[in-house]
């Protein structure tokens, strides 16, 4: 009698990750329907049901799924969203983040719709790429204004306010800031230093009313340029770059020696963003989201260490680097000090 082996290792993650998708796509749809809108309260199936204009038998099962998955909650044949839906998925909350979530997919979307094609035939088979179109950009801004707004500018601007400079900074600079808040979070945790906000001036557009909704016209300016090509300003104590050197992978090396002449003597360049390890698999969080865009020939990211290479390139003296983990991964928060 032939007995049955002992295996090492069991194939658990092979069936959790095929329900994965299913669970993405009770998100994306509820936020398409918006569902999260009508369970303020709760509410029966049968109201749901008449005010979405679908089926009752299935959209019990889609609400059920929802609970099962804590979006919403159950109890006694009713739902309710849970509070965190509540706080970022009704589309009336300050933090509602639906349009930040299903605009962020968009850059999955090709590696989890569009895997086969474009391994076997590469990107060029791909046409579904978005526009740069000043339009464009003024919506991506403020949608970054929501990411922002729920957590990435506060954790950004505790990290700058523990630096030992901090209390004698004049002048900052946020370089390609989107829609503004770190710079600005960080400006209000200072005393009396003066924050230069910059971006492309199709987003400069957006930022300059955000600006204004915060009521930091006094101390806050914003600069439309492309730093990639034009003048980013002078004599600045400290200058952060968040999530935006991708777009000079290109020409770092020109970038960051730009950076560096702009910095007064014993400023301060902080930069934030992925680096990945292991020959390119690790951190895997960082590998898949950025999965679609390599793909379509997009290939923006960069390595562990290669941007404090180029740091040290442009006559930086120093520079340290620690990981931290942010609600889109790990990140490499690296501290470049000039003499």
């Amino acid at each position: 009698m032939k007995l049955l082996p002992n295996l090492d290792y069991n194939f658990k993650e092979y069936m959790d990750l095929l329900v994965e998708p299913v669970k993405t796509s009770l998100l994306l749809n509820s936020i398409k329907y918006k569902v999260f809108d009508h369970l303020k309260n709760f509410e029966t199936p049968e109201t749901i049901t008449e005010i979405l204009g679908t089926h009752l038998i299935n959209t019990t099962h889609f609400l059920n799924a929802l609970a099962s998955c804590e979006f919403i909650i159950k109890k006694d044949g009713k739902y309710k969203n849970s509070p965190k839906a509540d706080l970022y998925l009704v589309s009336d909350s300050e933090y509602y983040l639906g349009e930040a979530i299903t605009f962020n997919y968009e850059w999955y979307r090709p590696a989890v719709e569009n895997l086969p094609q474009l391994v076997e035939k590469g990107p060029e088979s791909y046409s579904d790429l978005k526009s740069e179109s000043d339009e464009l950009w003024k919506n991506v801004t403020r949608i970054f204004e929501k990411f922002q707004k729920t957590g990435t500018a506060k954790q950004f601007a505790e990290k700058i306010v523990k630096l030992p400079e901090f209390g004698n900074f004049k002048k900052m600079l946020d370089l390609g800031c989107s829609a503004g808040l770190i710079g600005m979070s960080i400006t209000a945790e200072h005393p009396e230093m003066k924050c230069v906000l910059l971006d492309k001036p199709m987003v400069a557009e957006t930022t300059k009313k955000i600006v204004a909704e915060h009521n930091m016209t006094n101390r806050v300016e914003v600069m439309g340029a492309d730093y990639l090509s034009e003048p980013i300003g002078e004599g600045y104590d400290l200058i952060i770059a968040s999530a935006t050197l991708y777009f000079a992978k290109n020409n770092i090396s020109e970038v960051t020696k730009k950076i560096f002449e702009a910095l007064n003597p014993g400023g301060i360049f902080v930069s934030y963003h992925e680096g990945f390890f292991n020959e390119d698999t690790q951190p895997v969080n960082l590998v898949l989201s950025w999965m679609g865009s390599m793909l379509t020939g997009q290939n923006i990211s960069y390595s562990k260490g290669e941007l404090a290479s180029e740091m040290l390139k442009a006559g930086f003296s120093s520079v340290h680097s620690e990981t931290t983990r942010d609600i889109f991964g790990d990140m490499e928060f690296e501290v470049a000090r000039k003499l």
